[in-house]
Order: structure tokens, then sequence, then C-alpha cells
């Protein structure tokens, strides 16, 4: 049968209590660029009319027809910091409306940011997903060798507006790593290159001083890098390339050459690969490319989670439910494999128990109503869990992908909290997805204390296509789990 380990996690709770970092953490931190490796909010009730500054208990917002007073609003705060806080009252007559809630905003909050309205008691912002590129989408295919922490991604921001922000991190999560994606937004405000390179020496220092490797990224290339901004960008790369002489134990990363399109004037990206600026989705995995080899230098690679795990699935069996797939097909004991209508879908066993899937759509293909899902339901949350940090985790093979807009892996509680990974279109049609080993993880995520049961799911969702579409994927999974977490989030007021 599939083997499903629960390992005694201390019972110890309480506000703030986490697990210690069972594997070398890293810190993605910087400008907007970051936040392609970081979490946000998945639903949005409203979102904000104006700017809010740091401070205030009162968000003014284009809607708050759903808010009730004693429920929770959450935002994601300028830094992309996920964050919640009781509703205390609500203006529905006022132009533009207004929330008030019971805590200060500790960041301040962008005109247009998402608001969400949860009516129950949550432990945890009810909806969130990982964007997948940079240092999560190296770490996903390097077998989870690091803890990827709450990215800390400030849009717009220069690094003047940032670095004080640092020390403050630095301090809270004592990272191993921090990587440093700081300064885009000084090149296209044409801040003179010495005055670029000596606040990320400030950042590097204050790393180096914290006891973490920095990990200092070179500015992307992007459509409004052309002539003008060159010597910058040029500039910069210079100095990233020799960064850790001048200061021992910081690492460079060329993130300016490997996707700059050389047949544009200037630091231009590769068509497709951006949205001018920022990689997209269907490029996520490709753009990760050169953080695996700087994680794979100074870390290596994970062969397996299995002695981290809390809780552990290795697929194995054969005495799963198999829903709607074709006639044979053998499904882990403990698990539900189902395909929708129209969908053609077998499982079988490989040579190390593990289950092969073949999943195709020969007719019209629809990213709501031809999906395949793999799922380990309502498993029941021991006590001792509730308060804990932890991350879901699912490791699998894409041997083949045609037409396949995402692979989703997420895990949802009873009580309504979901964390996902992946869960963004078009990120499958990457191309390096294809061949490649990887271990999917959510956002960390604290235990809600109303929650009973979870389920993991792996939600194959295909692009939108007239018949015939296409659509087919071969995977292999090769095990599941929980992992402890060493924090859910900076700000951790409404956590609890």
């Amino acid at each position: 049968m599939a083997r499903s380990r629960w390992m005694g996690a201390s019972a110890a709770g309480g506000r703030g209590a986490a697990f210690s970092a069972a594997r070398p953490t890293l810190l993605p931190f910087g400008c907007s660029i970051t936040g392609v490796a970081g979490r946000q909010l998945w639903n949005s009730t409203t979102v904000t009319s104006t700017a809010v500054r740091a401070g205030s208990q009162v968000i003014p917002v284009a809607s708050a027809a759903a808010f009730v007073v004693g429920g929770w609003a959450q935002v994601a705060l300028c830094t992309a910091e996920p964050w919640m806080s009781r509703v205390t009252a609500v203006d529905t007559a006022a132009t533009p409306n207004t929330v008030t809630v019971a805590d200060p905003l500790p960041e301040s909050l962008l005109p247009n940011n998402p608001v969400h309205y949860q009516a129950a008691s949550v432990s945890t912002p009810s909806s969130q997903h990982i964007k997948t590129s940079l240092w999560v989408g190296a770490n996903a295919e390097l077998g989870g060798v690091v803890e990827v922490l709450p990215a800390y991604s400030y849009t717009g921001a220069r690094q003047d507006a940032m670095l004080p922000a640092l020390a403050r991190l630095l301090r809270l999560y004592r990272p191993k790593y921090v990587a440093l994606n700081l300064v885009e937004n000084d090149v296209n405000g044409s801040v003179s290159l010495p005055r670029i390179v000596e606040l990320s020496r400030q950042a590097v220092r204050s790393c180096l001083n914290a006891g973490a490797t920095p990990l200092v990224c070179s500015c992307v290339p992007a459509t409004q890098f052309s002539d003008s901004r060159s010597s910058l960008v040029e500039g910069y790369l210079s100095w990233v390339r020799q960064v850790g002489s001048e200061l021992p134990g910081a690492v460079g990363v060329d993130l300016t050459t490997p996707w700059r399109d050389a047949s544009l004037p200037g630091y231009q990206p590769l068509a497709g690969y951006t949205d001018g600026i920022h990689p997209s989705a269907s490029r996520w995995h490709t753009t990760a490319q050169p953080f695996v080899s700087v994680l794979q230098q100074l870390e290596g690679a994970r062969p397996s989670l299995a002695d981290l795990a809390l809780t552990y699935w290795d697929m194995s069996g054969a005495g799963g439910t198999a829903a709607a797939l074709q006639a044979g097909s053998v499904v882990p004991t403990g698990w539900t494999i189902s395909a929708e209508a129209g969908v053609i879908a077998t499982t079988t066993k490989i040579a190390n128990d593990k289950p092969r899937i073949q999943y195709s759509v020969p007719g019209a293909s629809n990213a709501s109503t031809t999906r395949l899902f793999v799922r380990q339901p309502n498993v029941a949350i021991p006590d001792y869990y509730v308060g804990k940090y932890m991350t879901a985790f699912m490791k699998a093979r894409f041997d083949q992908i045609a037409n396949l807009s995402m692979a989703v892996m997420s895990l949802t509680f009873n009580s309504g909290e979901v964390v996902y990974w992946g869960n963004y279109n078009g990120q499958a049609t990457d191309p390096a997805l294809v061949g490649r080993t990887l271990v999917m993880e959510t956002p960390a995520f604290r235990v809600p204390a109303n929650a009973t049961t979870m389920t993991l799911e792996l939600a194959l969702r295909p692009l939108n296509i007239a018949s015939p579409s296409g659509v087919s994927v071969d995977m292999t999974i090769d095990s599941a789990g929980l992992l402890p977490a060493s924090a859910g989030n900076s700000y951790d007021n409404g956590w609890r």
C-alpha cells in the first residue's frame, strides 16, 4: 500500500510558532522582477481606489458592498507580501467606499491593488499562489534543495526605498542566501551608475554582515533599455561580474545576457520572453536556468525529500480509485485519478512502482472542462499540526507536453484556505519543462485552526483549442507530501 508517514512535530504552538529551517533558506528581495518568484493573493473582491500609506487603517476601495464587520480584509502589500486584518467598519456611502481594519498597514498599498473579503475565520490569507520563475523554478528543478522564503517584491521601487526593509528581513528570517534583484527601476529612472553601485554595495554588505550569501543579479533586459540606458546596464553588469572579488562572499548572477535580443539596440528582451521586462509565464522555467547553475554550484541537488517530509506519500501500491480512466488503469493506493468528459487518460505503473500518466484530448479542449485530476483526498490533520508552518510538494517528471496550459498543484483545507503552485495560464507551454523532473512546492502556510482535513491535488488544464486540439501529456509522479517551513510571512499579525 502507499506509504503515508506522519512524523511527530512539536505540539507547542502559539502566535508566531514555526519550525526551524530544515533546508537552507533563500530570500528573494528586490523590485517587481522578484515578483515572478513570489506569492500572490489569488482572489480579489475589489481593488483600492487610491494609494494608501503605511500606518493607515482606512482602505479606500472601488466597492465595499461585500465587506462585513468582523470578517477579514486581505490585501497584497506594495512589497507583494500578503497581509490580513479584521474589518472594524464599512462605509458604502462614502466616495470612494472605505473599509476600516483593526491593524495599521505595515506597508503601503498601490492603486488598483487587490483587496479580498473573507467571512470565515481563517488562519492564513484564503487563497494564495506562487509564481515559478527565477529562484522558485530553479529550486523546483534541483529537487527542492532550498526553502524559498516569501519574496519581498516592491513594485516600481528604487534601491533607496527598499534597503531599509532588508535589515528587518535579515533579522527575521536569518537566510543562508539572499537573491538581490535591485536595480531595474534605478536604471529606468537614469540614476547615475556610481549611485546605483554604491546602493547595491550597501545591500551586499548588509547581507554579508548578517551571515548571508548575497546573490547579486544584474539588470534584466527590458524594452525601455534601449541605447540611452545601455551604459548603465553594461556598467552594472561589469560590476556584478566582479562583485565576489570586491566583496568576498558575494556571488554575481548574469541576468542581462541570457534572454537579450542582440539584434535590437541596447538591452531588449527576446520576443515572447517578457511583458517588456518581467518574464512571461510561458518562459518562467526557461528564465530560471541561470539560477539553476548558481544554486547547483552552491548546494548541489536533492535526490529526495523523503528524509525531511512530515507527511510523505511514495505513490506505491495499486488500490486507488480510477474515475473515467481507460480500462486497466492502475492508481496508487490512497489516491484518486479522474478525467473529465472528452479526456482519454491511462495510468500504469513503471518499474519503480511510480504511476505513469498519459493524458490527451482528441476533440476540442477547454481549461475548465477537459481536465485531469490527481488527488490525495480528505487527509485527516493531526492536532499537533495546527498552527505550524509547512509547504506541500509533489515531485513529477514531464516527458512530453503538447498544448497544456497549466499543471496546477494545490493544497485545499476544508476550512476554505487554498495554496497553489503554477496556477497561471500558459505556464506549462514553456519548452523548458519537457524532460525535467520538478518538485512543485506551494507557498508556506500556517495550518488552519478550523481545518480538520486537507486535499492535495494536481490538475492538468489544457489550452482552449478547437477540435482536434492535439493536447497530450506523458508524465510520471514520484512522491508528494508536507514539509516544514521556517516562516509563512514577515508580517504575521493576521496569521493567527
